[in-house]
């Protein structure tokens, strides 16, 4: 955990965030169609099978979110693994915490929200790709992050909950 964050803070943003996803949190007015489903299995001492290059490495069997070093080009990687029939059966998260991370837009002081990115890797952990930053600079699935201090993409976009529909 990088010093000045606060870990129940923290845990509750990723319970947000995965939330954000699976109920099709967005500001379109669609409807929640998405079956994904989610559960928090409590706190580990594993740390997530990615590398600081951000490459996957062997999955282990058991889903991990973390903070390691991403050697400064990813604030965070995510790595899923299939059972070869479409089935997602792990995904581990890594978040660098050299970083500098804000909670809230309220304390936020030119720092990346973290909501939004880890809405970005929690996206990526049902199974939903990159967009085109070009035509879907909005969406929460676009390759960056709009900027510091804003939280927009914690939101999902009319195509980022199209894509979970189609998916689940």
């Amino acid at each position: 955990m990088p010093a000045g964050l606060n870990g129940g803070d923290v845990l509750a943003i990723v319970k947000r965030s995965f939330k954000n996803v699976v109920n099709a949190r967005n500001d379109c007015g669609l409807a929640d169609n998405v079956s994904a489903t989610q559960s928090y299995l409590g706190t580990t001492s594993r740390k997530p099978a990615i590398t600081p290059a951000g490459a996957c490495n062997s999955p282990d069997g058991v889903s991990v979110i973390g903070f390691a070093p991403l050697d400064g080009y990813f604030a965070g990687y995510t790595c899923i693994w299939w059972n070869g029939s479409n089935q997602i059966i792990e995904m581990d998260m890594k978040l660098d915490p050299e970083q500098p991370w804000a909670l809230s837009l309220a304390s936020c002081q030119n720092e990346l929200m973290m909501e939004s990115l880890v809405t970005h890797e929690v996206g990526h952990a049902y199974g939903l790709g990159h967009v085109g930053e070009n035509k879907h600079g909005r969406l929460t699935m676009s390759v960056y992050i709009d900027g510091n201090c804003q939280n927009q993409e914690a939101t999902l976009g009319r195509g980022d909950v199209r894509g979970l529909e189609s998916l689940y």
